[in-house]
């Protein structure tokens, strides 16, 4: 199959479409059609509003000598419509348009429906130039009856004469060459947008009838750039632009960009801002894509290997915006360049998009440059595969050979690897539920020994609390005092000034909290379950030492809702298990909700952590119905022990193209659907406590076949921005990998 005419096309990323800078032809766009009424619009809404008809009265109506301009726009107001009195008669009525209430596109368009494209074109081009312009005029041919307002300042004596100038200026129309004024954010820039999207979609012959129409009205420097603008696709009046062009010009450097037509171009516009100046945002670099086209790829490579080159926010998404650019390109260096920088964080989902569209080059190019991305693509095409295999190397033939080669599926999985817990509708028995059971009145402190000696003397204070107080505490009012001074007051300062703030004081956080605790131990413990409560993820070190329901509660909601602290909550349940087992067990036997679930799922955790007799020794008290209850929550199958949410597995993994995962006994593969339960485990895992299906699931598997299909997710991930939320892949590559590939 000839690569030529299959493979030629660019591929715009679907982040880039419709397309915010549209060519006649080119990438897939979307442009709100013009209303047949939009004629209408313009003529209430703006044409015949008292107020705007009243400020153009002074330029069309007051003036003696019009100009040939003011005199087109008289004429288009009175019904002989010409471009010029269209645009004349718009710049006027524009100069004064609320555009938060109507936009400036209300001209475009209503000149598009009272008297066609190729018009409103033309209008347009008489527009971009129309300005005002200020003359000196001699006062002397003023008319007699005109006004000149003459102010004084500095004079507080009235006797001085007031001389009147000898020369004035005046405002008038005028069609002037000046590209110094501002475009972005301006009226211009949203008509300029405006008509390049209906010229982009009409039809080949009002393209062309409208192009033939605007070439002889690019009578100045402003003209050419607005008809290069409307009409990218004529290479030759770009090249004359830009190429002519003393230097570019800055304020229509974002016009430039989205219309130029070859590298040359691109790199004479931005060279006086640096190339980086055109790869901000999707849009541009989308423009700049179908307009420079094969031509772009030098470039690209060379801004995505400049050594510290982004220092700004966008670091991360502009080498990803250089990828994309790279794999929407229909050329082997583009693809291959792509290919090679194919590891970099981030970049897998550029390089999947090519070798989706480009699966034939992909296949040629990725022989011997990329074993891992050849497989992938193999496993994707197998058919394309086996037709390309004579024409490519004799490694890639064998290896294609082995990955098409036919494996029987295994059909005496586990029942975890084809029917797990989640995927089975359970009906929930109802809760045992003892709601008379009173929490023990548990409130203490225990220190590890020599913990709290250790904190007392940890650090040699520089300041006594004299001369503290004497340079930073000019009050100690609670609510004006501030967390560096709270702390040193905690530390350094006397009773009677210390201990009001432990319940006065507003703040929630300190340098060094556990130092207030070693201090002041329970009577610190409000003040630091406040802190707790504030800042969850700061609290497990000041409330290590404290015993007490509040502290147990918060240790089993960090335990059972935070990932990341685990850790600290279970090593909070372990040393302080007899107790944080009994505060705990109301909780799991009083009614259905949070607190219960909580409860339940810590006194789960410190069972296995330490024993289930630690948690069953704290039921004994209240009776066997409750011992019994508390045994069924702690010896609850660990199949059963799930997530309330089980989390899907992201499109990224695309695990049909995985490599293969063998049975134990090497004779039958994983079918995909038993390689996704196996990643669902592996989702709903933490750190410290993998889901308990997973020893099994490993077990019916051949750990090296696993472990290559492990490390080829973890590829995966990071290829993929490394997302937080999926740092299990990971995880992964401890409890089911083997050695990498």
């Amino acid at each position: 199959m000839d690569e030529s005419t299959n493979e030629s096309a660019f591929a715009p990323h679907a982040t880039w479409l419709p397309m915010k800078y549209p060519r006649h032809g080119g990438f897939r766009t979307h442009v709100e059609p013009v209303s047949p009424d939009a004629g209408t619009v313009l003529r209430e809404a703006v044409e015949t509003n008292d107020e705007y008809v009243r400020w153009t009265t002074r330029y069309l109506d007051a003036d003696p000598d019009p100009s040939p301009l003011a005199l087109a726009a008289r004429d288009y107001r009175a019904g002989t419509h010409t471009p010029v009195g269209a645009a004349v008669f718009a710049f006027l009525l524009g100069r004064f348009l609320n555009h938060h209430e109507v936009p400036h596109t209300v001209f475009v368009d209503g000149w598009v429906a009272r008297h066609g494209l190729v018009f409103a074109t033309e209008a347009l081009m008489e527009y971009s130039d129309t300005k005002f312009v200020y003359v000196t005029v001699p006062v002397s041919e003023l008319p007699p009856d005109t006004m000149i307002m003459v102010s004084r300042i500095g004079h507080t004596d009235d006797s001085v004469p007031v001389e009147l100038p000898r020369y004035v200026q005046q405002e008038r129309l005028a069609q002037s060459d000046s590209t110094d004024e501002q475009i972005r954010y301006s009226a211009r820039e949203e008509v300029l947008d405006r008509m390049r999207g209906l010229l982009a979609v009409a039809s080949d012959q009002e393209y062309a009838a409208a192009r033939d129409a605007v070439a002889p009205l690019r009578t100045n420097t402003v003209r050419q750039l607005t008809a290069s603008y409307l009409f990218p696709t004529e290479k030759d009046w770009s090249r004359q632009l830009i190429s002519g062009a003393d230097a570019p010009h800055y304020h229509w450097i974002s016009q430039l960009i989205t219309s130029s037509n070859s590298a040359a171009e691109l790199k004479r516009i931005a060279a006086p801002y640096g190339q980086e100046s055109w790869i901000r945002d999707d849009a541009t670099v989308a423009a700049v894509v179908e307009g420079v086209g094969t031509e772009l790829t030098p470039m690209l490579t060379e801004l995505l290997d400049a050594p510290e080159r982004y220092r700004y926010v966008q670091d991360d998404a502009i080498p990803m915006r250089l990828l994309q650019a790279l794999s929407a390109i229909p050329s082997d260096d583009a693809f291959s360049a792509l290919a090679a920088r194919s590891s970099m964080k981030g970049a897998l989902p550029a390089v999947v998009h090519a070798m989706r569209h480009y699966p034939r080059r992909a296949m040629r190019l990725l022989a011997g440059q990329n074993l891992s991305l050849f497989d992938r693509h193999v496993r994707q095409n197998p058919e394309l595969a086996i037709e390309m295999a004579p024409t490519l190397p004799e490694t890639e033939q064998r290896r294609i050979t082995e990955l098409t080669a036919e494996v029987p599926e295994a059909t005496d999985l586990p029942e975890i690897l084809v029917n797990p817990p989640w995927t089975r509708k359970h009906k929930a028995n109802p809760p045992n539920v003892f709601p008379g059971i009173a929490t023990p009145d548990i409130r203490k402190i225990e220190w590890l020994p020599g913990e709290r000696e250790e904190l007392q003397n940890s650090r040699r204070e520089y300041y006594t609390w004299e001369t503290f107080k004497r340079s930073y505490v000019p009050d100690t009012n609670p609510a004006t005092v501030r967390d560096f001074v709270a702390q040193y007051i905690f530390v350094l300062a006397p009773d009677d000034v210390a201990r009001p703030l432990l319940t006065d004081w507003p703040g929630t956080t300190l340098k060094e909290p556990l130092r207030v605790v070693a201090r002041f131990e329970l009577d610190a413990l409000p003040m630091m379950l406040r802190f707790a409560r504030a800042h969850p993820g700061a609290a497990a070190p000041y409330l290590m030492p404290y015993v007490d329901i509040d502290v147990a509660r918060l240790q089993a909601t960090a335990f059972a809702t935070r990932k990341n602290l685990r850790k600290p909550a279970l090593a909070w349940l372990v040393r302080h298990a007899d107790d944080a087992a009994a505060l705990l067990v109301p909780d799991a036997l009083g009614k259905p909700g949070k607190q219960r679930d909580h409860a339940t799922t810590a006194l789960r955790a410190l069972a296995r952590a330490t024993s289930r007799e630690t948690v069953l020794g704290a039921t004994t008290k209240y009776g066997q119905d409750e011992v019994d209850a508390i045994a069924a929550i702690v010896d609850l199958d660990p199949l059963e022990v799930l997530p309330k949410r089980i989390p899907k597995i992201p499109e990224w993994v695309d695990t049909p193209t995985l490599p293969t995962v063998l049975t134990a006994d090497r004779s039958a593969k994983l079918p995909v659907s038993a390689m996704n339960q196996m990643l669902t485990m592996c989702a709903i895992s933490t750190v410290d406590a993998p889901y308990a299906g997973l020893d099994l699931a490993a077990a019916h598997c051949d750990r090296r076949s696993l472990g290559t299909a492990v490390w080829a997710v973890f590829e995966r991930w990071w290829g993929n921005g490394a997302p937080s939320k999926e740092n299990w892949s990971i995880l992964a590559l401890g409890w089911l990998g083997d050695t990498p590939p």
